[in-house]
């Protein structure tokens, strides 16, 4: 399956499309292009700002999904390289590897777990009122 195919998402395809503008804008973006540079080359104008585009709903959906793709589609190098490492930790560059892998499995949501251990001690305390007083004026 090719990268391109595969980073599309699954709203691409339902009634709400994006112009054929804003889905090259978007794949500019995702290939690493500024976002000035990404808004000339689309043939938007000078005056047109990140802010501007960012205000359509469909766009940031978009973008948000394509960009959760991609993430997806890269897991696997970055588990990858923390194998290397472990495998061959002598390697030049083999820290920042992992540190960069570590960051994008976190990204993913697959990164360390951490744990809380609650402890406390529980006490139970009884607090007894007075007879409450009865007039019995009858």
């Amino acid at each position: 399956m090719s990268t391109e195919i595969a980073l599309k998402s699954n709203s691409s395809l339902s009634e709400a499309r994006l112009t054929v503008r804003q889905e090259e804008l978007i794949d500019l973006l995702l290939a690493g292009g500024r976002w000035r540079d990404a808004l000339d080359q689309c043939g938007y104008g000078k005056d047109t700002g990140r802010s501007d585009i960012l205000k359509s709903a469909k766009f940031r959906k978009e973008l948000a999904d394509r960009t959760e793709n991609l993430i997806a589609f890269n897991g696997p190098a970055a588990l990858a390289a923390l194998e290397d490492a472990l495998h061959d930790p002598t390697q030049p560059g083999t820290r920042e590897k992992v540190k960069v892998a570590t960051e994008f499995l976190d990204r993913m949501g697959l990164g360390k777990i951490e744990r809380v251990k609650h402890e406390g001690e529980v006490i139970n305390s009884l607090f007894i009122l007075p007879p409450k007083d009865i007039d019995d004026e009858d």
